[in-house]
């Protein structure tokens, strides 16, 4: 859903701080950004540098103390330091290494200065650092792939896009579609099998699918860890980036480690309907994906896909909906399911995340 007033997107960030990263920079205000770090920590990251005063950057590290990690360097201050690594422990890392000894022993933490023998991030994946050539590009590739997304287009060259991976397997998604190979993907979900939730469905191929599989049936605790895979709603997320040739194989798989229930079809139908009549197409259509990740055999999700797509302006997405629902109705011999009613349908009690942007710790 497009945000277009600064009443809107208030209203937004006030629900989840993290939705700052979809407003018009224009509309960025202190005091928006504020109401947002306020209700998230972590949309500090999408606050721009001229507004991440001390105010702002307090109220981020006091919600959750890893905002630290975006706070820039001048600001950290050990009082604010103090106050991030009080909130969450693992905040440390981020504090400068000079402070590093006194706010650990403030905080009464266990400090080994050993432990933090490594290079200090930039706040944002170079997001900080402006990127003027294609060495600089590469050296801040190669430090952290996550950097590629904010390498200039002109500036993403194969070297660079292929540097990037190899130092975060991840990096793929911000490679641009003409250096993207079936090789690169292939070494990609060698490198991190939750990565193939990145590779472009039509370079997906059962040898990949065989890694994701055989990767989850060795170790599936490290897989659910790595990939916060902890519930029905992450599973449904994950399948949804699976080409539906291979995900009826990793849904099985993710059922057969994992406590799902998947949530049954009325409560994704009603749940989805509710975001239609409050006019969050965009949140619906992912919501459906999401749904159809976890129940494939459910056509009239394709359908109200459709709708939602329809109701975007999408009109070659909604299309490609209605005809996958036609031609599978047609296959299909058991009973279809009944659309939902027009008027507002109830929500459910539990309400799944808004699905703007998966907010996780890494950022992948």
């Amino acid at each position: 859903m497009e945000i277009t007033t600064a009443k809107q997107a208030l209203a937004e960030v006030q629900e989840e701080g993290t939705a700052l990263e979809y407003v018009p920079e224009k509309l960025k205000t202190a005091e928006l950004c504020l109401a947002a770090v306020q209700q998230n920590g972590w949309a500090l990251e999408y606050v721009p540098e001229k507004l991440k005063t001390a105010e702002i950057c307090l109220a981020a590290v006091q919600q959750d103390g890893y905002s630290l990690k975006y706070m820039p360097e001048k600001l950290k201050t050990a009082e604010l330091c103090l106050t991030a690594v009080q909130q969450d422990s693992d905040a440390l890392k981020y504090v400068p290494g000079a402070l590093r000894a006194q706010i650990a022993a403030e905080a009464g933490i266990n400090y080994d200065a050993n432990d933090y023998d490594v290079k200090e991030e930039d706040n944002s994946y170079g997001g900080n650092v402006e990127i003027n050539s294609e060495k600089e590009a590469l050296a801040a590739v190669q430090q952290d792939g996550r950097a590629l997304r904010n390498v200039p287009e002109k500036l993403k060259t194969a070297k660079v896009c292929l540097a990037a991976v190899q130092q975060y397997a991840w990096a793929l998604q911000y490679v641009p579609e003409a250096f993207i190979t079936a090789k690169l993907c292939l070494n990609t979900v060698k490198k991190e099998i939750g990565s193939i939730i990145v590779v472009p469905e039509k370079y997906q191929t059962k040898e990949m699918i065989d890694l994701v599989i055989d990767g989850i049936n060795k170790d599936p605790d490290s897989f659910k860890e790595n990939n916060e895979i902890f519930d029905e709603y992450d599973a449904g997320k994950f399948l949804a980036d699976i080409t539906s040739k291979y995900i009826d194989r990793v849904r099985d798989t993710l059922y057969e480690h994992y406590e799902l229930n998947g949530g049954d079809f009325e409560y994704w139908r009603d749940w989805c309907q509710g975001n239609m009549n409050d006019g969050e197409y965009e949140i619906a259509a992912e919501n459906y994906t999401i749904a159809l990740g976890l129940h494939p055999d459910e056509l009239l999700f394709y359908k109200l896909r459709g709708d939602a797509y329809k109701a975007m302006g999408e009109d070659e997405k909604a299309e490609a909906d209605f005809q996958q629902y036609r031609i599978r109705s047609k296959l299909n011999s058991g009973k279809l399911r009944a659309a939902p009613p027009r008027t507002p349908a109830a929500k459910p009690a539990a309400k799944p995340a808004a699905v703007k942007k998966p907010v996780k710790k890494g950022n992948k």
